[in-house]
């Protein structure tokens, strides 16, 4: 059924008339394409004057940034040492100064290549041989570009379908969503993967509509590009056969149906993914069935606690967790929520084309509520709900613009549009200026801001990933005394990344050779990620106030304190070096344990059984399983051993 027309046995009505949402004079939504790169070329025009305003991430310092750098290296030498994160040697060839990314825990099938490839070489050509950015920028630019090639496309798909106003506002609703503004910088695992993954399932849309066969070949490409950026993707033929078997049963009265599968066009699918992935894939070349199932397997320990009985996320609920809905709901402008939800329900709306906004929601949130399922980060790991919430946002406004004009017939409909189109988007704009450049740790009023969020307890309701850590680092290097340390408890890898950066008489604290005694000023700078905590920084906010503090919407994400020389310090070193030996312990007992499944799958038989009996018989029932030669081990660990955080602790 075409879009726009009125579903059998439903006449025209007042209410018809409201929630029609056909194409608006489609000979001019041609035009949007235009208005849409505007709007592209004016994001990239401001976007580079902002870049340098993110800093590196958690993830990318020791995954995509540094392994961009090996790849291209690789494409120059053929050395095979580069294909692996784990091999310091031989450095890549940089210009100075570059970032010294810490890459000696990531194994090589972790990291996706795609985009590493992209900013390796963007970082080669913008910062080593031009020098036009910064090499830090360099190496982030290509994230900006998938977000253009993404909002354009959506921009383009929804004009052609709905008319010029659902076009424009879709594409403008998911540019100035704060997280996916803020992520559009400095994400380079996210963003270029929900790009990818929303173009493969337009084109598959339009494939499985009758459309022309390159559309399978497009979908196919594109399927295979995404999945060498992240393993979502294996989702995006999951959600393809769902639209296509919903859509056939919601109009299989119809004579004609709706959509078609092609045999020779899923061929074709199947073969340009393949080709794709591969292509861009080189640390897949020397392992083609190795690599992928090292890199599946890891993301099924990563993502779900019934793969992972103690792995890499820990003794993770079992259940059905509400988490990743929950952010939905809270990281989200309330009115693109809204509005997305208009234009879910509306009658307007041609069935196919519903089903297919539907299916688009509720793959990428739903399959969070798999059993077992861990969510973490707010909304980042299934940012391609995003796109379709902000075509059906689009199209919810188109409605609501023509519910106004159908009691206002004499307003002209282009100044309705605008003027509506600026009302929706000015909420939205207003929080991108107010959090940049930490759109990230972006709650809306649902959630009370951020100091609602953490008030109430939120995970990761602060900057989660460290790239304040930028503009901490600033403020050391202009305000911290001469010969100062400086100490990171948390991501310190994200702080060193940038330490050529810091300036001449401060140095990083190292652990190894710095004791309680020197004389010199030490500032402690970490983000507020309170997951993270230990003793040693909830006795420092207990006893000191902050020399320095980054806020955003009124939460605070980043703390720096002063600590000077004498028996306070002394009190708070003997903590940290507490902290230090259990996690020691707790990695040796990780070390152990990891060695073999079964011996995971014991632990979780312990845990359970002592769960809830304290903590004396729990540290007894675990020094019976454990071997005795890490007897000396288990009570410093023994706390997180109970609560399930049994991974390895990074210091």
């Amino acid at each position: 059924m075409p879009a726009g027309s009125a579903p059998p046995g439903i006449a025209a009505s007042p209410l018809r008339r409201v929630l029609d949402v056909s194409p608006n004079r489609p000979e001019r939504s041609a035009r949007v394409l235009g208005l849409v790169l505007c709007i592209a070329t004016l994001y990239l025009a401001v976007a580079l004057w902002l870049l340098p305003d993110y800093g590196a991430t958690w993830d990318t310092t020791v995954g995509e940034l540094p392994f961009g750098d090996r790849l291209v290296e690789y494409f120059q030498t053929g050395d095979e040492r580069f294909l692996d994160l784990m091999e310091r040697e031989p450095p890549p060839r940089v210009r100075e100064p570059h970032p010294d990314y810490d890459i000696r825990r990531t194994e090589w099938y972790v990291v996706h290549p795609f985009a590493a490839i992209l900013s390796g070489i963007s970082c080669r050509l913008l910062w080593t041989e031009l020098g036009w950015l910064d090499a830090q920028s360099a190496h982030h630019l290509p994230t900006l570009f998938f977000s253009i090639l993404l909002v354009v496309g959506l921009g383009s798909f929804a004009a052609k379908r709905f008319g010029w106003l659902p076009g424009l506002a879709s594409a403008a609703f998911l540019l100035f969503c704060p997280r996916f503004f803020a992520h559009s910088f400095n994400n380079l695992k996210d963003v270029p993967e929900c790009a990818l993954y929303t173009g493969a399932t337009l084109a598959g849309f339009l494939a499985l509509s009758g459309e022309k066969r390159r559309w399978w070949v497009i979908a196919g490409v594109l399927t295979g590009l995404a999945l060498a950026q992240k393993a979502n993707a294996l989702f995006i033929p999951i959600q393809l056969g769902v639209f296509y078997a919903a859509s056939r049963w919601v109009t299989r009265r119809e004579a004609e149906p709706s959509v078609r599968f092609q045999f020779a066009g899923a061929g074709w699918f199947a073969l340009a993914l393949l080709l794709a992935y591969y292509a861009v894939s080189p640390n897949y070349w020397r392992g083609p069935i190795e690599g992928p199932s090292l890199r599946i397997g890891h993301m099924l320990r990563a993502g779900n606690a019934l793969f992972s009985p103690a792995g890499e996320q820990g003794v993770a609920m079992r259940g059905v967790s509400l988490e990743a809905l929950k952010m939905v709901f809270l990281t989200t402008p309330p009115l693109v929520l809204g509005l997305g939800l208009f234009g879910l329900v509306h009658k307007g709306l041609g069935r196919r084309e519903r089903v297919f906004l539907v299916v688009g929601l509720a793959i990428p949130i739903g399959r969070n509520l798999l059993p077992g399922m861990a969510n973490y980060d707010g909304v980042r790991h299934f940012l391609e709900f995003l796109p379709i919430l902000a075509l059906s946002a689009g199209l919810g406004l188109d409605a609501l613009v023509r519910s106004v004009r159908s009691r206002f017939p004499g307003i002209s409909e282009p100044v309705l549009s605008g003027v509506f189109l600026i009302a929706a988007l000015t909420p939205s704009l207003v929080q991108v200026i107010r959090t940049h450049p930490f759109g990230i740790a972006y709650y809306n009023a649902l959630a009370g801001g951020l100091p609602g969020a953490q008030r109430s307890g939120l995970r990761e309701s602060t900057d989660y990933w460290g790239s304040s850590y930028r503009q901490g680092i600033a403020w050391l290097n202009e305000n911290a005394t001469p010969n100062s340390r400086v100490y990171v408890p948390i991501a310190e890898h994200v702080a060193r990344s940038a330490r050529k950066t810091l300036r001449n008489g401060l140095r990083f604290w190292n652990p190894e050779t710095d004791r309680e005694g020197e004389t010199s000023t030490t500032y402690i700078m970490y983000i507020t990620r309170r997951t993270f905590y230990g003793a040693f920084l909830r006795e420092l906010e207990a006893r000191m106030t902050p020399t320095h503090e980054l806020v955003v919407q009124g939460g605070v994400i980043l703390r720096i304190f002063r600590v000077e020389p004498g028996e306070q310090a002394n009190a708070l070193w003997n903590i940290s070096r507490k902290e230090e030996q259990r996690r020691k312990s707790r990695n040796r007992l990780w070390a152990w344990l990891k060695q073999d499944r079964e011996r995971l799958l014991g632990l979780n038989e312990v845990l359970r059984r002592v769960q809830g009996q304290g903590f004396e018989i729990g540290l007894a029932e675990l020094q019976a399983f454990f071997p005795e030669e890490l007897s000396e081990d288990i009570r410093p660990a023994a706390e997180f051993l109970m609560r399930g955080e049994l991974t390895e602790e990074k210091p």
